[in-house]
């Protein structure tokens, strides 16, 4: 029932922020932040989409973020080819 519902959710939850194990401790705490923001909107606006399109918009910000420091970082001769 409910209970076994619940269960459920919580395994998913920790299943996805797991997936960001790669980027260590940081990464795993980062995404589990993520998790609870998103849920809340969820409760919130009883949708999903408003999550995925500030999920989506994270997304899109970090790369762009990346691309600049990477750039950055190769115009000073930190990054070798």
């Amino acid at each position: 029932g409910a209970e076994r519902e619940k269960e459920g959710r919580q395994r998913r939850r920790v299943g996805k922020s797991a997936a960001h194990a790669y980027q260590g401790r940081r990464g795993v705490v980062g995404a589990a932040e993520g998790a609870l923001a998103w849920g809340f909107l969820v409760l919130e606006t009883g949708s999903v989409w408003p999550g995925v399109v500030f999920h989506a918009a994270w997304d899109l910000f970090m790369g762009w973020l990346a691309m600049r420091v990477l750039r950055s970082s190769a115009a000073e001769g930190g990054a070798s080819d």
